[in-house]
Protein backbone atom coordinates (compact mmCIF):
# COMPACT_ATOMS: atom_id res chain seq x y z
CA UNK A 1 0.00 0.00 0.00
CA UNK A 2 1.13 3.70 -0.86
CA UNK A 3 2.22 5.34 1.88
CA UNK A 4 -0.57 8.15 2.02
CA UNK A 5 -3.63 5.83 1.12
CA UNK A 6 -3.15 4.93 5.16
CA UNK A 7 -4.43 8.43 5.86
CA UNK A 8 -7.20 8.93 3.31
CA UNK A 9 -10.09 10.08 5.22
CA UNK A 10 -13.70 11.03 4.60
CA UNK A 11 -14.31 14.47 3.13
CA UNK A 12 -17.41 16.26 4.33
CA UNK A 13 -18.02 19.08 1.88
CA UNK A 14 -20.13 22.06 3.24
CA UNK A 15 -22.93 23.29 0.86
CA UNK A 16 -22.03 25.79 -1.85
CA UNK A 17 -24.47 28.86 -1.92
CA UNK A 18 -27.49 28.30 -4.09
CA UNK A 19 -27.27 31.49 -6.17
CA UNK A 20 -23.40 30.18 -7.49
CA UNK A 21 -24.22 28.26 -10.93
CA UNK A 22 -21.52 25.30 -10.20
CA UNK A 23 -22.16 23.88 -13.84
CA UNK A 24 -21.72 27.51 -15.54
CA UNK A 25 -18.22 28.09 -13.69
CA UNK A 26 -16.84 24.83 -14.94
CA UNK A 27 -17.82 25.90 -18.38
CA UNK A 28 -16.11 29.34 -17.96
CA UNK A 29 -12.84 28.50 -17.08
CA UNK A 30 -10.72 26.49 -18.21
CA UNK A 31 14.48 19.02 1.98
CA UNK A 32 14.82 16.22 -1.36
CA UNK A 33 13.39 12.67 -2.94
CA UNK A 34 14.29 10.84 -5.63
CA UNK A 35 11.16 10.29 -8.02
CA UNK A 36 10.66 7.21 -9.59
CA UNK A 37 8.41 6.07 -12.44
CA UNK A 38 6.96 9.84 -13.73
CA UNK A 39 4.62 10.33 -16.32
CA UNK A 40 5.31 12.96 -18.79
CA UNK A 41 3.73 15.84 -18.47
CA UNK A 42 2.95 18.78 -21.42
CA UNK A 43 5.83 21.47 -20.10
CA UNK A 44 4.36 24.94 -21.94
CA UNK A 45 7.19 27.04 -24.13
CA UNK A 46 6.03 31.27 -23.89
CA UNK A 47 8.71 33.64 -23.88
CA UNK A 48 10.48 32.09 -20.77
CA UNK A 49 12.70 28.89 -20.78
CA UNK A 50 9.65 26.83 -19.70
CA UNK A 51 5.94 27.82 -17.67
CA UNK A 52 4.96 25.20 -14.84
CA UNK A 53 1.79 25.41 -13.44
CA UNK A 54 1.48 25.79 -9.43
CA UNK A 55 -1.33 24.68 -6.77
CA UNK A 56 -1.17 26.52 -3.95
CA UNK A 57 -3.57 24.80 -0.97
CA UNK A 58 -4.38 24.75 2.77
CA UNK A 59 -6.42 25.76 5.57
CA UNK A 60 -8.03 29.71 4.70
CA UNK A 61 -5.80 30.27 8.24
CA UNK A 62 -2.18 29.90 6.80
CA UNK A 63 -2.02 33.04 4.94
CA UNK A 64 -1.66 31.72 1.50
CA UNK A 65 -3.36 34.96 -0.07
CA UNK A 66 -1.14 37.14 1.92
CA UNK A 67 1.99 35.44 0.68
CA UNK A 68 0.96 35.50 -2.90
CA UNK A 69 -0.23 38.99 -3.43
CA UNK A 70 3.29 40.13 -1.64
CA UNK A 71 5.64 38.13 -4.23
CA UNK A 72 3.94 37.73 -6.64
CA UNK A 73 1.27 39.09 -9.84
CA UNK A 74 -2.25 39.01 -9.48
CA UNK A 75 -4.49 38.38 -12.88
CA UNK A 76 -7.26 39.95 -12.95
CA UNK A 77 -10.15 37.62 -12.94
CA UNK A 78 -11.85 36.11 -16.06
CA UNK A 79 -15.27 36.21 -13.97
CA UNK A 80 -16.05 37.51 -10.92
CA UNK A 81 -17.62 34.37 -9.50
CA UNK A 82 -13.77 33.18 -9.02
CA UNK A 83 -13.10 35.03 -5.94
CA UNK A 84 -16.83 34.25 -4.83
CA UNK A 85 -15.91 30.60 -5.05
CA UNK A 86 -12.59 31.16 -3.50
CA UNK A 87 -9.74 30.64 -6.22
CA UNK A 88 -7.22 33.44 -7.22
CA UNK A 89 -4.84 33.16 -9.89
CA UNK A 90 -0.74 34.30 -10.21
CA UNK A 91 2.07 34.37 -11.81
CA UNK A 92 5.31 34.40 -11.11
CA UNK A 93 8.62 35.32 -13.00
CA UNK A 94 12.04 33.32 -11.76
CA UNK A 95 15.16 32.69 -12.61
CA UNK A 96 17.40 29.88 -12.02
CA UNK A 97 20.93 29.29 -13.44
CA UNK A 98 20.60 30.92 -16.85
CA UNK A 99 17.27 29.80 -17.59
CA UNK A 100 13.64 32.08 -17.13
CA UNK A 101 11.02 30.36 -15.97
CA UNK A 102 7.22 31.88 -15.56
CA UNK A 103 5.01 30.48 -12.63
CA UNK A 104 0.91 30.05 -13.11
CA UNK A 105 -0.22 29.54 -9.68
CA UNK A 106 -3.45 28.66 -8.92
CA UNK A 107 -4.53 29.18 -5.12
CA UNK A 108 -7.60 27.72 -3.38
CA UNK A 109 -9.44 29.17 -0.29
CA UNK A 110 -10.47 25.49 1.09
CA UNK A 111 -10.55 22.31 0.55
CA UNK A 112 -14.70 22.31 -0.41
CA UNK A 113 -13.28 24.94 -3.39
CA UNK A 114 -10.79 22.51 -4.53
CA UNK A 115 -12.64 19.68 -4.37
CA UNK A 116 -15.42 20.76 -6.75
CA UNK A 117 -13.31 22.63 -8.82
CA UNK A 118 -10.17 21.22 -9.14
CA UNK A 119 -10.13 19.66 -13.02
CA UNK A 120 -11.56 22.77 -14.06
CA UNK A 121 -8.97 25.31 -12.90
CA UNK A 122 -5.38 23.51 -12.52
CA UNK A 123 -5.39 20.06 -14.09
CA UNK A 124 -2.20 18.92 -15.18
CA UNK A 125 -0.57 20.69 -12.62
CA UNK A 126 3.07 20.24 -12.18
CA UNK A 127 3.66 20.48 -8.38
CA UNK A 128 1.94 21.88 -5.32
CA UNK A 129 2.43 23.64 -2.42
CA UNK A 130 0.83 22.59 0.77
CA UNK A 131 0.92 26.11 3.30
CA UNK A 132 0.37 26.28 6.76
CA UNK A 133 0.56 29.32 9.59
CA UNK A 134 3.37 28.06 12.16
CA UNK A 135 2.06 30.06 14.81
CA UNK A 136 -1.70 28.37 14.45
CA UNK A 137 -1.69 24.70 14.98
CA UNK A 138 -5.17 24.55 13.65
CA UNK A 139 -3.99 25.12 10.22
CA UNK A 140 -2.91 22.07 10.08
CA UNK A 141 -5.83 20.22 11.04
CA UNK A 142 -6.47 18.92 7.41
CA UNK A 143 -2.99 18.45 5.56
CA UNK A 144 -3.73 14.84 5.57
CA UNK A 145 -6.71 15.11 3.26
CA UNK A 146 -5.33 17.56 1.94
CA UNK A 147 -2.52 15.90 0.12
CA UNK A 148 -4.84 12.77 -0.69
CA UNK A 149 -7.01 14.64 -2.42
CA UNK A 150 -4.41 16.30 -4.20
CA UNK A 151 -2.90 12.63 -5.21
CA UNK A 152 -6.28 10.93 -5.71
CA UNK A 153 -6.72 14.04 -9.04
CA UNK A 154 -3.11 13.85 -10.22
CA UNK A 155 -1.93 11.19 -13.01
CA UNK A 156 0.95 9.93 -10.91
CA UNK A 157 1.53 10.89 -7.73
CA UNK A 158 4.64 9.55 -7.77
CA UNK A 159 6.11 12.58 -9.86
CA UNK A 160 3.93 14.90 -8.66
CA UNK A 161 6.57 16.85 -6.12
CA UNK A 162 4.25 18.41 -3.57
CA UNK A 163 6.24 20.93 -0.79
CA UNK A 164 5.47 21.70 2.62
CA UNK A 165 5.54 25.53 3.51
CA UNK A 166 5.49 27.03 7.55
CA UNK A 167 4.41 30.16 6.69
CA UNK A 168 4.67 33.48 9.09
CA UNK A 169 8.11 32.80 10.14
CA UNK A 170 8.03 36.26 11.48
CA UNK A 171 5.80 35.22 14.25
CA UNK A 172 8.09 32.82 15.91
CA UNK A 173 7.61 33.97 19.32
CA UNK A 174 4.13 33.12 18.77
CA UNK A 175 5.46 29.89 17.26
CA UNK A 176 2.71 26.81 17.82
CA UNK A 177 4.34 24.00 15.63
CA UNK A 178 7.69 23.36 15.75
CA UNK A 179 9.93 22.70 12.69
CA UNK A 180 10.50 18.92 13.55
CA UNK A 181 6.92 18.25 13.87
CA UNK A 182 6.27 19.92 10.69
CA UNK A 183 9.13 17.44 9.29
CA UNK A 184 8.08 14.41 10.70
CA UNK A 185 4.16 14.91 9.38
CA UNK A 186 6.01 15.73 6.09
CA UNK A 187 7.56 12.68 6.09
CA UNK A 188 4.54 10.94 7.58
CA UNK A 189 2.96 11.88 4.26
CA UNK A 190 5.61 11.35 1.97
CA UNK A 191 5.65 14.88 1.15
CA UNK A 192 8.84 15.72 -1.08
CA UNK A 193 10.28 18.71 0.78
CA UNK A 194 10.17 21.41 4.29
CA UNK A 195 10.68 25.11 4.14
CA UNK A 196 9.47 27.60 6.57
CA UNK A 197 9.40 31.11 5.21
CA UNK A 198 7.99 35.08 5.88
CA UNK A 199 5.76 36.33 3.53
CA UNK A 200 6.28 39.74 5.49
CA UNK A 201 9.67 40.08 5.43
CA UNK A 202 10.47 37.46 2.26
CA UNK A 203 12.87 34.98 4.34
CA UNK A 204 12.77 31.94 1.78
CA UNK A 205 10.00 33.34 -0.24
CA UNK A 206 12.23 33.02 -3.43
CA UNK A 207 14.06 29.92 -2.16
CA UNK A 208 10.67 28.06 -2.55
CA UNK A 209 10.14 29.06 -5.65
CA UNK A 210 13.41 27.48 -7.20
CA UNK A 211 13.57 24.61 -4.86
CA UNK A 212 9.84 23.87 -6.44
CA UNK A 213 11.23 24.49 -9.79
CA UNK A 214 14.23 22.11 -9.40
CA UNK A 215 11.87 19.25 -8.34
CA UNK A 216 9.94 20.04 -11.58
CA UNK A 217 13.21 19.87 -14.04
CA UNK A 218 14.43 16.85 -11.88
CA UNK A 219 11.36 14.96 -12.85
CA UNK A 220 11.76 16.21 -16.65
CA UNK A 221 15.19 15.35 -16.86
CA UNK A 222 14.10 11.96 -15.92
CA UNK A 223 11.54 11.75 -18.45
CA UNK A 224 14.07 12.15 -20.79
CA UNK A 225 16.35 9.77 -19.69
Amino acid sequence: MEPYKKWKKKRHLRTIPEDIDIANLATTFLADKKVTEPIKKAIVKTGYDNTFKIIVFGNSEAGKTTFLRKNTKEVISRSKADKEIGIEFYTKPVILGNNRYQLQIWSFKDIDRFHLFYSTYSKGAHAGLLFFDISNLYSLANYEAWVSLVREEVDNPESFPIMMIGNKLDLEENRQVQSQQAIRMAKSMDIHGYIECSAMTGENVEKIFTVIIQKILDISQLIAS
